[in-house]
């Protein structure tokens, strides 16, 4: 706290009128990344493009890059991660987490139910499932991220929702959709 009050410029006490402790803290600042996360997606998503695609692109890439710009921040996700474990925090973090992949999830799913009404996607594209593997992969960048600073996640993930969302232009003729256990025909 000491640290905080200091580089902000102000008393230790007027941090103390703002958060009562260190966790109320660590909620904060956590709470106001995914916010900050959230609303720069949406803006994005607000800006001129041509298809889905386009939308999905600008908002990928602008989480992408907010997110290499914060990555001091890296390890208070991870901490957060950690810290969902805990039986004292488990469950207002897990509360977060959930909440904030949800709303993402859900940014990318209808910009894909978009581009499905319009023509632009495969009809038959589960939009929620490709959109949590979608998130789930930006994840996992990140993650590798973290523990190898030479790669390039903005870059990387360009790349990958290109070809992702290239995938979801028409179905292919040789690939048939995988039937799960107890569906066969």
């Amino acid at each position: 706290m000491d640290s905080i009050a200091e580089r902000a410029g102000i008393g230790k006490g007027t941090v103390y009128e703002y958060f009562r402790n260190k966790q109320e803290l660590f909620f904060g600042v956590f709470d106001d990344y995914i916010a900050s996360m959230e609303r720069q997606a949406r803006q994005s998503l607000e800006l001129p493009a041509d298809t889905a695609a386009g939308h999905i692109q600008q908002a990928i890439h602008t989480v992408l890059a907010m997110s290499c710009e914060a990555r001091d921040l890296f390890p208070l996700v991870f901490e957060f991660w950690s810290a969902s474990a805990s039986q004292d925090r488990q469950k207002p973090i897990a509360t977060m987490f959930r909440d904030a992949y949800a709303k993402f999830r859900g940014l990318i799913a209808d910009q894909i139910r978009r581009g499905q009404q319009a023509g632009e996607f495969d009809q038959t594209a589960d939009a929620t499932r490709i959109a949590a593997v979608l998130v789930g992969a930006l994840d996992g960048l990140f993650l590798q991220a973290w523990f190898d600073p030479a790669l390039d996640p903005v870059s990387m993930g360009d790349d990958f929702v290109a070809v992702l969302l290239r995938g979801l232009v028409a179905p292919s003729k040789a690939f048939r959709k995988r039937e799960r256990p107890g569906n066969e025909e």
